[in-house]
């Protein structure tokens, strides 16, 4: 039900965007890591930057390539910190979400990470136009994004307890 209700009011509220093109499956592509980027207006002192520290020191790096999608209005000395642990960086704070969608795109990033949800400074129209094959909501709210584009929400039985189980892909 809080899917449905969000869905309806990302419908009212944006326009009809069309996923970018082009958008190949990971098997079609010939690089050897997966690439997955974090997307977030909260690389700052912030605690979803101390919920993200750990994982960025704990990735494997021999399989995967981390890089850091930030749109932080005022970046601050912990968004250096969280760039510094990360193999790649791209700054889209000033592009519009078409145009970040793109780069995104461009970077060949085969998960995306929303770490911001629907709180302040989001950019989830971003999502909207499908830059990667896979979408993913974490972190920053811990509901429904609403979006239907976004292919899954990370989550574990204190936000999702198991009696909503049957309501979870």
């Amino acid at each position: 039900e809080e899917y449905q209700r969000s869905v309806s009011v990302w419908d009212t509220k944006t326009q009809s965007i069309e996923p970018l093109s082009n958008i190949e499956p990971r098997a079609a592509r010939p690089q050897s890591k997966i690439k997955i980027g974090y997307f977030s207006a909260d690389f700052k002192d912030h605690p979803v930057s101390q919920f993200l520290r750990p994982v960025l020191e704990r990735h494997d790096r021999k399989n995967f390539e981390i890089i850091i999608i930030d749109v932080t209005p005022v970046p601050d000395d912990v968004s250096q910190e969280i760039r510094n642990l990360a193999d790649g960086y791209h700054c889209g704070v000033h592009q519009t979400d078409r145009a970040l969608a793109q780069s995104i795109q461009t970077e060949e990033v085969d998960i995306l990470v929303d770490l911001t949800g629907r709180l302040e400074n989001n950019r989830l129209n971003t999502f909207r136009f499908q830059p990667d094959p896979v979408q993913v909501s974490w972190i920053g709210h811990s509901g429904t994004s609403g979006l239907p584009e976004m292919n899954y929400v990370l989550t574990d039985s204190f936000v999702c307890p198991v009696c909503y189980e049957e309501d979870e892909s």
